[in-house]
């Protein structure tokens, strides 16, 4: 479910209030953090990190970045949270310490343990990004392993190409959907080279 419910928080619209950044993707995110005047704190979302690492875009298609090391040491004066220890080592590795804290979207207590012996695999996609989130990989998979069914969720417009009968598209679903549906199967895709603790995971476990 969204923040507000789940977390209790609220819109940003007051520059002296406490707040957490939640994910620096770029310059513009990086920017309201710098102007923002209360108490503020960074909970790092995963792939921002790998923005941050390979530098702030200057333009629009990334050929000109900024140096990361005046921003990193500039972020490492506040507070910094992420979500496991891959994280907090690539953090460190930019000079930035940050505490580790998991964070799940949804009410933990109603997702019971319900794995039953199977064969049915599911993954999903943010944005249509089907090469970030690994969708030609599992394409492949799913071609080499006849005998599995992969399930794959969240995207709004058509994934090209000729697909084998076990790699069956459901679109975007509502969650309550998803959440009964992978209730089924026995385990969680996730084909990003790096992420955070995905809710995709969270989920399955």
């Amino acid at each position: 479910d969204s923040h507000q419910k789940i977390w209790g928080t609220d819109d940003y619209t007051d520059q002296e209030r406490p707040t957490v950044f939640f994910g620096l993707y770029g310059l513009p995110d990086f920017m309201a953090f710098r102007q923002h005047k209360g108490e503020k704190h960074i909970l790092w979302a995963g792939t921002d990190i790998i923005h941050l690492e390979n530098g702030y875009w200057v333009d629009e298609v990334g050929e000109q970045r900024i140096d990361p090391k005046p921003f990193c040491e500039y972020l490492n004066k506040y507070t910094n949270w992420c979500e496991n220890k891959v994280e907090a080592e690539a953090l460190m590795k930019l000079g930035i310490y940050a505490n580790i804290q998991p964070s799940y979207l949804g009410d933990i207590e109603e997702m019971e343990v319900s794995f039953k012996p199977g064969n049915k695999v599911y993954a999903s996609v943010s944005g249509d990004n089907f090469e970030q989130y690994g969708w030609d990989k599992i394409f492949r998979l799913a071609d080499d392993n006849p005998d599995i069914e992969f399930h794959m969720y969240g995207n709004i417009n058509a994934y090209s190409g000729i697909h084998p009968y076990n790699f069956i598209l459901h679109g975007r679903v509502p969650k309550e959907q998803m959440n009964a549906e992978i209730k089924e199967m026995q385990g969680g895709l996730r084909m990003t080279e790096f992420d955070g603790f995905s809710e995709i995971i969270a989920k399955s476990i």
